[in-house]
């Protein structure tokens, strides 16, 4: 039983496939497998991956049909061997020494999560990309409750994370991570790693933080989002929030639960930006999004209670569109649909012609 498995979920990458699994296979770490799992790609890739599984002892490949990206991480996990699981996006890349530096990290501390840093790669410059968490080491006991979990999700600036939310970055012991993958809703497309990560995170013993360790490229493709926009996006973040605040009970943290709420305010207005964004790309007319984010009657009641309370600090543009579309406040409604066309046009400019 090889001691990590490396799952690649895979969907129409043939682009940049090769190098990311050339980065894979050239680890300096052995004890390792490679799941390549096909969700149904339409161009070259379920071909490249064929000639990696043909070429490699310990590479395997997983056909399915399109299911999006959590199902294709459950459909790699279903056949992993290995005692920590790890993940690589198909247009990125890993260091050669990644997985030996985490692996030998799990081994010697035991720990039941490793961390890394990374770098946002776009074209020749790499940019670092560091938790917040001012120092590396292993969080067990009450330090793990003190002075990681209490800041994990929000850092404490809008909007800044305290642990990012990728997977790729993390190596987790296989229980945790079946544990938490297997509830996460297939249909969740936006806020995917956020579901997973901070549930294994809590159930973790111990965290070791490899801090300056930078092990992995995420490669940044800002200049196609702000031409991306599916409906799907407002079910996915309607399927997110209310599943996140159900989980939010099975632990007896309440800082945990006040920074959800940050996250919360995130994902909801972003939806809305992102929309608006698209609208300028496409030459329509910028609007509120048609379709309800949907929360459950709790879910909606207890955020309420929190803006009731004065104790969440956000930033005006965010809190008027929410004062104008979540709680439909009408005397709201012009001044946000102003912000929104603003902001908006700002964000698209940014996104369009990028220093």
């Amino acid at each position: 039983m090889p001691f990590l498995s490396v799952i690649v979920p895979i969907y129409n990458a043939e682009k940049y496939l090769r190098e990311c699994l050339d980065s894979i296979v050239n680890q300096t770490y052995k004890d390792y497998e490679i799941i390549l799992v096909n969700d149904g790609s339409t161009d070259k890739s379920p071909q490249i991956c064929r000639k990696y599984e043909e070429k490699y002892h310990n590479v395997m490949v997983v056909n399915k049909e399109n299911g999006g990206l959590v199902s294709a991480r459950k459909a790699g996990l279903a056949k992993a061997k290995g005692e920590y699981i790890g993940w690589v996006d198909a247009d990125d890349c890993v260091v050669p020494d990644m997985f030996e530096k985490m692996c030998n990290e799990a081994e010697h501390t035991n720990a039941d999560i490793v961390i890394c840093d990374m770098w946002s790669w776009s074209g020749d410059k790499l940019t670092p990309m560091e938790q917040a968490i001012p120092t590396g080491g292993v969080y067990t006991g009450q330090k793990l409750v003190d002075e990681f979990y209490s800041h994990m999700l929000y850092a404490g600036t809008f909007y800044s994370f305290g642990i990012l939310p990728a997977q790729f970055n993390k190596i987790i012991r296989s229980p945790i991570i079946r544990k938490n993958l297997e509830k996460v809703d297939d249909n969740i497309s936006i806020g995917e790693d956020a579901a997973c990560t901070y549930f294994c995170m809590l159930d973790a013993e111990s965290v070791s933080y490899l801090k300056g360790e930078f092990l992995y490229k995420y490669r940044a493709n800002l200049s196609s989002m702000c031409f991306q926009w599916k409906e799907e996006k407002v079910t996915s973040a309607s399927i997110l929030l209310n599943y996140f605040y159900t989980r939010l009970d099975e632990y007896d943290l309440p800082s945990f639960k006040e920074q959800f709420w940050y996250y919360f305010v995130c994902i909801y207005t972003n939806v809305y930006f992102e929309y608006g964004i698209y609208a300028y790309a496409s030459h329509s007319k910028v609007q509120f999004v048609q379709k309800e984010i949907k929360l459950k009657r709790n879910t909606k009641r207890a955020f309420a209670q929190e803006m009731q309370n004065g104790t969440l600090h956000l930033p005006w543009d965010r809190k008027l569109l929410l004062e104008a579309v979540l709680f439909r406040q009408k005397a709201k409604q012009m001044p946000a649909l102003l912000m929104l066309k603003m902001r908006c046009f700002l964000m698209f400019a940014y996104r369009r012609w990028p220093r």
